[in-house]
């Protein structure tokens, strides 16, 4: 699976831990601990498994029973299919066990430049869908280097809603290949489904 966040989104930082490692050199940061909670379009269930969404939600309002709702003027959609299914009514959340590397986090934080956090490992993933066409991602994301400066800004923006990016570069997994000769960059394309996400979170948060 590849959960990505492509555009500054906002997000809330639900908490921040600090993670002390043993063997740490004196001049590295210690590791931290955060914990995120994201609200998007519920597209982006099928980053996670492609029959999540026909599963738990449907086209028409009435848990798949019929009584189609009809779209409100002026009001553009989430979704093209925004309503619960019967089982997406019984399922308050769905535990996700996937542990992905190679994530760069980029937090805007309110300074002039965002606060960049590199070689994050995701995990702890909790999905829970709402009525609406909308799903909460509740996540953690770790990193075994971060610096003082950066600890004092995660720590004045906990429990804040703040706007972040989510981007697997594979950074982690370069380091092992890192004797490897170089290939030639290639420009990192968008994926449809990323695109489609992207667009309905900016026409969701300017409403």
């Amino acid at each position: 699976m590849t959960f990505e966040l492509e555009v500054m989104t906002p997000i809330r930082l639900v908490d921040v831990v600090v993670l002390s490692q043993k063997n740490r050199a004196p001049d590295e940061g210690p590791g931290a601990k955060l914990t995120l909670s994201v609200d998007v379009p519920n597209d982006a269930l099928s980053m996670f498994d492609g029959r999540l969404l026909s599963a738990l939600y449907t086209k028409d309002g009435n848990g798949g029973n019929g009584a189609e709702q009809m779209p409100l003027a002026g009001v553009v959609p989430v979704s093209d299919a925004p309503d619960l299914t019967n089982l997406g009514q019984h399922v308050p959340r769905i535990a996700w066990s996937d542990v992905v590397n190679g994530y760069t986090l980029e937090l805007d934080v309110g300074g002039r430049n965002p606060l960049v956090i590199a070689n994050c490992v995701a995990s702890g993933w909790k999905i829970a869908p709402k009525a609406g066409g909308t799903i909460t991602v509740k996540f953690n994301v770790e990193s075994n280097d971060v610096s003082g400066e950066a600890f004092g800004k995660l720590a004045k923006c906990k429990s804040r809603e703040v706007r972040a990016t989510l981007v697997q570069t594979g950074e982690g997994e370069a380091q092992a290949d890192i004797e490897q000769p170089a290939e030639p960059a290639q420009k990192r394309k968008r994926r449809p489904l990323a695109q489609k996400v992207a667009r309905a979170t900016r026409a969701s948060a300017a409403q």
